[in-house]
């Protein structure tokens, strides 16, 4: 009789068996659950991607709002110059020019457009403002005055010249007088031709910016005519040759190492910022490398800004 019981006993107890190797559960991950390049891999490109977007959005941000302050301070400058110019009757009207200096104020009061004009197209004097071509009559003498201008960037001033209409006026204020153009036309041209911008039998001013939509391939070009009988006199020769930088068709290529400078210089702030994190606190951190880091993506900024085309 005990024996039976115990029996029973023994068929209630729970038991245990050794699991098989192969059924062993672990809670370390697989290198295939991680994909083939791993977790820190794609956490470090991920970073990497959403810095390199904040950059380029910065980028945008500093020519569309930042730049017009800057070409704003230099119209004001160049203002100051003109008016001082004309009022010594110290204003340059022919011969050579040196590059950077006022020689004229245009107005166009149908798309509100008031700039002093300086001499020189290179990628250098448009951030400033719009410039006369070097080898071309000045506004109100004989000949094809040209005036190339930016369209987006610092300041935008060339803008709206695409709602131009046949028939506006285009006032230009030298140190000679004060001459009208009308508009006789507003139209693309390939980037390839130079036509526009050669000399003319005919007294005219030629306008020429970035095509609208910033189509690389074109430019928009707007001619207007002198009314005025007899053209001012043109005192002196003007000069013959233009380098190709003052063209409009490209930046200023020697700017590339300015960027590379600046680039290697932010990297160096990045890790930096990076080895000091490890000895000082979060905000201490912030508030000392924050202002550096700032300074320099403003450089790198204004290194690339030059390389773009002229005329945008």
């Amino acid at each position: 009789m005990t024996s039976i019981i115990e029996d029973r006993e023994d068929d209630l107890r729970p038991t245990t068996s050794t699991p098989e190797p192969d059924a062993v559960a672990t809670d370390e991950p697989s290198a295939a659950s991680n994909g083939p390049l791993g977790p820190d891999v794609v956490r470090t490109v991920g970073r990497g991607l959403t810095v390199l977007g904040l950059l380029v959005l910065a980028f945008v941000v500093y020519l569309v709002a930042i730049t017009p302050l800057m070409q704003g301070r230099d119209q004001r400058g160049l203002d100051r110059r003109f008016r001082s110019y004309v009022e010594t009757q110290q204003t340059w009207i022919g011969g050579e020019i040196p590059e950077g200096e006022p020689v004229a104020k245009l107005e166009i009061p149908s798309i509100g457009f008031q700039q002093i004009v300086i001499e020189g197209t290179d990628g250098s004097q448009l951030r400033k403002g719009p410039g006369h071509e070097r080898t071309s009559a000045l506004p109100g003498q004989a000949g094809n005055a040209v005036i190339e201008c930016r369209r987006v960037t610092y300041g935008a001033p060339c803008l709206h010249l695409d709602r131009l209409a046949e028939g506006d006026l285009i006032e230009a204020t030298t140190g000679q007088a004060i001459t009208r153009y009308l508009v006789t036309k507003v139209f693309e041209v390939s980037r390839k031709g130079v036509d526009v911008i050669d000399p003319t039998r005919d007294n005219r001013l030629t306008l020429v910016t970035s095509a609208p939509l910033l189509r690389a391939s074109r430019r928009l070009v707007v001619t207007a005519e002198l009314q005025r009988k007899e053209p001012l006199p043109t005192e002196a020769a003007r000069p013959t040759d233009l380098r190709t930088d003052e063209l409009g068709l490209h930046g200023d290529r020697s700017g590339g190492f300015g960027v590379l400078l600046w680039l290697e210089a932010l990297a160096l702030a990045a890790v930096g910022a990076v080895l000091l994190r490890r000895r000082w606190s979060r905000w201490t951190t912030w508030l000392v490398m924050a202002p550096i880091i700032a300074l320099l993506v403003v450089l790198v900024f204004d290194s690339v800004a030059p390389v773009l085309p002229s005329t945008l």
